[in-house]
């Protein structure tokens, strides 16, 4: 009984094999079986049908050294399968670590281990398991390198010295003994970022030659991801322990697709090598780490505290972000990753939390900052203890490409074409850059169309190249310079030095490339080193499809596979080129933001500089008005002073007068002041006396009584007294006002310095006032006497500086203005940049708007020029082989037969003797065919040898005149052979047997006698009696023998017939082939210019393509026509592809184009509804005049016409119609997307030269010439010419051997009558005449009959070697009638005059030898 029966699922049992349905037993904490356990019992039975029983899962790669110490660790982990962990990964291992940089150690390990208790930090791994609590999974550890280095050495960047290394080597192997599953690596992390491979290397020392596995974080996963991995296998090869690269992949656009083929290749190698490496792989696109791992190596140096402390300079800062900028040693995956695909996971600081799970460019963005900046702030706030997520892999168009079923290998190519300058040579090239992979040699399957090496070597340095000459083009030798111009985009250099030819396996014929650059034509091929191209796309994408090399290039099979993968890869397009829409409308709408800002802040910088530029304008035209006004106030100050100077010197005179006036009157004033001012002096004290004496008669008053008599004296001399007083107050008084009074004029009219000057200060000034005013009345008499000519002076140079001031002014309004035009123009010009901005900005965005989502051409070979032309020569090789052989092989046939037949027939003596002699009938027929078969077989391998070898050589040979293959296979077909030997022996053989018994059928006696004589019939000649009677005796002889012996009269014709037949048919191919470009591009087609559009503006917009064609004195006309293929269906269902063709006027139609019949060549009017079809077409779809048919539209519906004109055409199939008809079968007015013209070039150069004029164009696609496609079919049609020829000499060869083998036959027939007639007689002349004319005769005759089977056998095999887009001309030329006789009779007469010597040497004995 078990403890636990996991009962019905589908067990995965680890191996790799299928699931296999069972149950599982466990007992005693153990599996105890895993099988079929239908009558076992368990304490515990799971029911798990319908579920997967699996082991537990394995997770290698952890970094939970720390996590293990928490509480509830490991149900997670359960719970999702897993049941064994490994940690310390990536070199960071929480033990083992000394106790000197034990805090730097831990504060470095905490952002990717969590926060590392003191448990978990121990000096040995041995106290760490010990101290680790008790999980419900397996743990196991690995040592890292990177905490045994820092323990030994801290963080700094510094040389190891042997005590480092020993102390490091007794941590290894200590931590080893304690039971270290192995050492891991960190080599992008401090501290083993700082080792050399040397180093490392000499660090790993204990390692050496043991099988204790070292697992990597390399030291670069980015762009030097592949020299990370070759130095991995160094270490691999120096130490001879295994290498595990851990989580593998190449960071950044520009990595992906490319590197990872090569590391695997690289990795491939080395364990072809006897080395032990591997690598895992993440499943997903996303990575984890610190984020100090943005950092370069240098910034990493001296541990954590040292980090946050660089980090917060701001010198440090700045050459960070030039570090990070150039990106050169080191995974930049700020770069790589970009900032907006960095997003932070772990913040203490909890100002910090907010931002957690944003990218970088987000947190920047809401702060305010750079994200460089931005990204140290935040490393300086949480002291570096930060972790990110950050996506940088890729697995978008080319996995998705390769995971689809069917594609058993991809390879993504870049290449562009550019115009570019070869050495020595005066003009340019149109040169395609073609990216190689970085190992262009490699024999993988992701290494396809690999190059052959001419000549030279493959590139090694990145300037070097190596080159395929289109075409006939002129070689390009080894060290020969190519020169790309200055402003060739994505190429990382301008200069490429040749290093060796190449044979582009795609490209191998003759034909030339179509190219948007230059002259359209493609030069050459250049293959860069890989890097050369940085565009951050692929330009195409090479596939190998599963199991496709299994079948021949040709066969249908090959088709098949290629078509099934191409249709699956076509049904995946849709959503990728979605998503790449998507993709683009982002990043086009984030740089369309940026420069929308960008252009803002220019408008807004532009306006300012306007507002500063008009203001300084203002100023300066307001100081301009201030001048002008003091000019124009100087001006009538001078003209004023000018005009009054003579008043002036009157009022001079006038105030001299005045002033001395004035000076009397003063000295008045100034005396009676001086009265005034002494009679004040005089009377003060008698006022003083007056008040004495009144104050001592108001005493004595006082002191009287009113009845005293002198108290009324003393009333009365107080009265007197008091009089006195009033007296001489009221003098003083008006003295006294009279001074106020005068020292307010003088005040007034400033000759005294105050009002309230006392009586002695007013004399002292006024008298110097007087003394002033003296001075200036002797000064204003002296001006007055020369201030004439002083005044005439000042004018002249008043005048003097007034002209100053209006030069001045004058060019300060000239300046202003040329400043003010100067301003206008640049404001205009300005204002038509911003203007031009803002109008791109808004092109910008209305092409943001309208970006379609892109279409994947998926195109097998049949869409590469040179496999085209290949197959299509192929083709018509194969329908000649299908055609050719069978009549050559009747004719050679019948001859055989004839022979054998008539030499059964004269050896009749020899078949009775052998009969008399016993021999039987089938030892006697054997004996005949025995010769006929032997004949048959050496004929046969003769003919193999011709066949198989010679014939392919000669046609190769033609063919090489288009085709650069490197080999050519002989291939020897046994079945073909054998089928070849088989029927002609059969063929041979049944004759011969047929001969052989009808002989033998006689008897024995009979066929010891001559044959009976035919008998003799009157023949038809001889009923016309004249023309009987007037012919000779040996004409008359001639005539009879011709229908006596019709046997021998039918098989000499048929067998010259099909002479005559093969040699027509020859010529007739000739005549078919040959002519039909010239009378297609002179009768029938009349442009010879082809211009392709990719929109119809071109016709449209200012100095665009119409401007430019009007302009051209090598255009002599154009028009505008709408081109598109599609497909026709006739009433049955039948459909053959055409192109339509409409113009904008009908009018160039007939100017381009002749309609035509081919038979009596009577003209087809086109009219409004014209609907004319090319003959070939109608032909294939069994169409007439008046027929309705069908045209598939855009949206795949089918829309009737009508024929109305079917028209002679050779070269391509088309289908003309009127500009009515064209937009009732599109339902709209067409877009016009091509241009037909008609040129006057006639050399190459001109049509170079327009041609590249053309394609500067904007929305011109390609430009062709007629003389482009004449050239191609010329190609084509010589080389099916060197064919021709070769059938004409095997006809004409086999005519002769026919001939001569029946006149050879004939002779020995009538050796007997011969020599009859030569005894009775006859002169060896008249004996030819006798035997030869009968022969001509036969000929002729035969030579007529050829030409009636050669007639239509000749249509029949035009019919067959016809090609989809070429019409051959049905009809022979009357040349080609006499040739086939000619030579048929030239041949007859070459044999018969040989055949002379034969007659000349009958004896006439044999006349006498047997009776007739």
């Amino acid at each position: 009984m078990f403890d636990l029966i996991i009962r019905g699922g589908a067990v995965y049992d680890g191996t790799g094999r299928p699931a296999r349905w069972a149950d599982v037993a466990v007992s005693g904490g153990k599996i105890a079986a895993v099988e079929p356990l239908p009558q076992a019992q368990a304490a515990r039975v799971i029911d798990a049908r319908g579920r997967w029983v699996t082991p537990g899962f394995i997770d290698i790669h952890r970094h939970a050294d720390a996590a293990a110490f928490r509480p509830g660790f490991g149900e997670l982990e359960l719970r999702q399968g897993l049941t064994t962990i490994v940690n310390g990964n990536c070199g960071l291992s929480c033990a083992p670590v000394g106790p000197e940089n034990l805090p730097a150690i831990t504060s470095y390990l905490e952002p990717i281990c969590g926060r590392v208790p003191p448990e978990a930090a121990r000096e040995t791994l041995a106290e760490y398991f010990a101290a680790q609590p008790a999980a419900p999974l397996h743990t196991g550890m690995l040592a890292g390198a990177g905490t045994i280095r820092a323990s030994v050495a801290g963080y700094q960047v510094q040389r190891l010295e042997p005590e480092h290394y020993a102390a490091i080597h007794r941590r290894l192997e200590g931590a080893l003994a304690d039971g270290a599953l192995g050492v891991s690596l960190g080599l992008g992390y401090a501290p083993e970022c700082f080792y050399t491979t040397d180093e490392l290397i000499r660090a790993l020392a204990p390692l050496a030659g043991q099988s204790i596995p070292i697992t990597v974080h390399m030291r670069q996963e980015g762009g030097g991801v592949v020299e990370a991995a070759r130095e991995m296998v160094e270490v691999a090869r120096a130490l001879k322990a295994p290498v595990h690269i851990s989580h593998l992949k190449a960071m950044g656009r520009d990595n992906w697709n490319r590197k990872i083929p090569q590391v695997l290749a690289l990795l491939d190698r080395a364990r072809q090598e006897g080395l032990d490496l591997s690598c895992d792989v993440y499943p997903y696109t996303a990575g984890s780490t610190q984020l100090l791992h943005i950092l370069p190596p240098e910034f990493l140096a001296g541990g954590m505290e040292a980090i946050v402390r660089r980090l917060g300079d701001p010198d440090q800062r700045k050459l960070l972000a030039r570090r990070i900028e150039s990106g050169d040693g080191f995974d930049d995956i700020a770069k790589l990753a970009g900032w907006d695909g960095i997003f932070l996971t772990s913040l203490h600081c909890p100002e910090d939390h907010p931002y957690q799970g944003m990218s970088l460019a987000r947190i920047a963005a809401l702060t305010g900052q750079d994200p460089l900046t931005c990204c140290c702030d935040l490393l300086v706030r949480e002291q570096g203890e930060i972790t990110m997520i950050d996506f940088m892999a890729h697995e978008e168009d080319i996995a998705a490409i390769a995971a689809v079923d069917g594609v058993e290998a991809v390879q993504p190519v870049k290449y562009q074409d550019v115009e570019a300058q070869w050495q020595g040579q005066s003009e340019t090239a149109v040169v395609r850059l073609q990216q190689l992979p970085a190992d262009p040699g490699a024999d993988t399957a992701e290494n396809m169309n690999r190059l052959v090496l001419l000549s030279g070597r493959m590139p090694e340095a990145p300037d070097e190249c190596v080159v395929h000459v289109m075409g006939y083009g002129d070689p390009v030798e080894p060290g020969t310079v190519l020169t790309l111009p200055e402003d060739t985009e994505h190429v990382s250099r301008k200069q490429f030095t040749v290093v060796g030819t190449v044979q582009d396996p795609q490209h191998f014929s003759t034909d030339k490339e179509s190219s948007t650059a230059g002259d359209g034509q493609l030069d050459d091929i250049v293959f860069l080193p890989e890097g050369s191209l940085t565009t951050d796309y692929y330009t195409a994408c090479y596939l190998k499809v599963k199991n496709a090399g299994l079948y021949d290039n040709y066969s249908d099979a090959y088709q098949a596979a290629v078509d099934d993968t191409a249709a699956r890869v076509k049904a995946i397009s849709g959503a990728q080129c979605t998503a790449r829409r998507a993709e683009l409308i982002e990043d086009a709408s984030a740089e369309l933001a940026d420069a929308r800002a960008e252009y803002n802040d220019k408008k807004a910088e532009a306006d300012r500089q306007f507002a500063e530029a008009e203001q300084q304008l203002a100023d300066a035209q307001a100081q301009l008005d201030s001048a002008k006004a003091q000019l124009d106030a100087g001006e009538a100050e001078l003209a004023a002073n000018k005009k009054a100077l003579p008043d002036t010197m009157q009022g001079g005179a006038d105030e001299l007068v005045s002033g001395e006036e004035q000076l009397l009157e003063f000295e008045d004033q100034l005396q009676q002041i001086e009265m005034l001012v002494n009679l004040k002096k005089v009377a003060d004290p008698l006022l003083g006396y007056a008040e004495t004496a009144l104050h001592n008669a108001q005493k004595a008053l006082d002191e009287a009584e009113p009845v005293d008599e002198e108290y009324t004296e003393l009333r009365d001399a107080l009265q007197k007294a008091q009089d006195a007083y009033d007296n001489i107050s009221g003098q003083l008084n008006g003295y006294q006002a009279q001074l106020d009074e005068g020292k307010r004029q003088m005040y007034a009219q400033g000759l005294i310095s105050s009002p309230s000057l006392s009586n002695e200060q007013l004399v002292t000034e006024a008298k110097a006032a007087l003394r002033q005013m003296k001075v200036k009345l002797l000064q204003g008499q002296l001006q007055l006497t020369t201030g004439t000519a002083t005044a005439y002076t000042q004018f002249d140079a008043a005048r003097t500086r007034l002209d100053e001031g209006w030069q001045q002014y004058n060019d300060g309004v000239q300046q202003l203005a040329d400043s003010r035009a100067e301003y206008e123009s640049r404001k205009a010009d300005a204002e038509q940049q911003l203007a031009d901005g803002l109008a791109q900005l808004n092109d910008a965005e209305e092409q943001v708007s309208q970006i379609k989502s892109g279409e994947w051409y998926v195109l097998d070979r049949g869409s590469t020029m040179s496999f085209v032309t290949f197959e299509q020569y192929a083709d018509r090789m194969d329908a000649i082989a299908r055609v050719f052989p069978v009549f050559f092989f009747l004719v050679a046939a019948l001859v055989a037969t004839t022979t054998m037949t008539r030499m059964v027939d004269e050896n009749r003596l020899q078949l009775g003797t052998l009969k008399a002699l016993g021999y039987s009938n089938a030892k006697i027929a054997g004996k005949y065919l025995f010769y006929a078969l032997s004949a048959s077989v050496l004929g046969s391998i003769v003919g193999m040898v011709i066949g198989f070898v010679v014939f392919p050589l000669i046609i190769w040979y033609a063919y090489q005149m288009i085709f650069s293959m490197s080999t050519f296979t002989l291939h020897f077909y046994p079945g073909m052979a054998a089928a070849s030997v088989a029927i002609s022996a059969a063929v041979i053989g049944f004759a011969t047997w047929n001969a052989c018994r009808a002989s033998l059928k006689e008897k024995t006696a009979a066929l010891l006698l001559p044959r009976a004589p035919v008998a003799g019939k009157r023949i038809f000649l001889e009923y016309i009696t004249p023309l009987w009677q007037h012919m000779s005796f040996s004409q008359k002889t001639t005539a009879r023998n011709l229908f006596r012996y019709k046997k021998r009269f039918f098989m000499t014709v048929l067998g010259v017939a099909g002479c005559t037949a093969l040699l027509l048919i020859g010529f007739g191919i000739q005549d078919s082939i040959l002519p039909i470009v010239d009378k297609q591009s002179g009768q029938l087609t009349h442009n010879d210019l082809t211009i392709s559009l990719s929109d119809e503006k071109a016709l449209t917009m200012e100095q665009g393509l119409a401007d430019t064609l009007d302009s051209s004195s090598a255009v002599h006309s154009w028009g505008a026509f709408y081109t598109k293929s599609t497909t026709l269906y006739n009433e049955e269902g039948g459909s053959a592809d055409v192109s339509i063709v409409g113009a904008e006027d009908d009018a160039r139609m007939t100017e381009y184009f002749t309609f035509r019949t081919r038979v009596g060549h009577d003209p087809i009017p086109f009219e409004e509804d014209s609907v004319i079809l090319t003959e070939k077409t109608a032909l294939n779809l069994g169409l007439s005049v008046g027929d309705t048919f069908y045209v598939e539209a855009a949206d795949g519906s089918r829309v009737p016409l009508v024929l109305t004109g079917i028209t002679e055409n050779y070269m391509f199939t088309r289908l003309y119609l009127s500009n009515a008809q064209l937009q009732a079968l599109l339902g709209s007015t067409p877009e016009w997307n091509t241009v037909y013209g008609l040129t006057g070039c006639t050399t190459e150069a001109e049509y170079n030269a327009l041609r590249t004029k053309l394609l500067g164009c904007n929305y011109v696609s390609s430009v062709s010439f007629t003389e482009d496609t004449t050239s191609m079919f010329g190609s084509l049609i010589g080389s099916l010419n060197y064919v021709v020829v070769l059938i004409i000499v095997c006809a004409a060869a086999l005519a002769a051997v026919v001939l001569y083998n029946l006149i050879s036959v004939n002779l020995a027939e009538r050796k007997k009558e011969l020599a009859t007639i030569k005894v009775l007689g006859f002169y060896d002349k008249e004996v030819y005449r006798y035997i030869f004319r009968e022969i001509e005769l036969l000929s002729l005759i035969g030579s007529g009959v050829g030409l009636l089977l050669g007639v239509p056998l000749h249509r029949f095999i035009i019919l067959t070697v016809e090609m989809d887009q070429l019409m051959f001309i049905r009809t022979i030329a009357p040349r080609s009638y006499l040739l086939a006789v000619a030579l048929t009779m030239l041949f007859t007469f070459v044999v018969c005059f040989a055949m002379r010597r034969h007659v000349r040497h009958i004896s006439m004995v044999e006349s006498m030898k047997a009776p007739e």
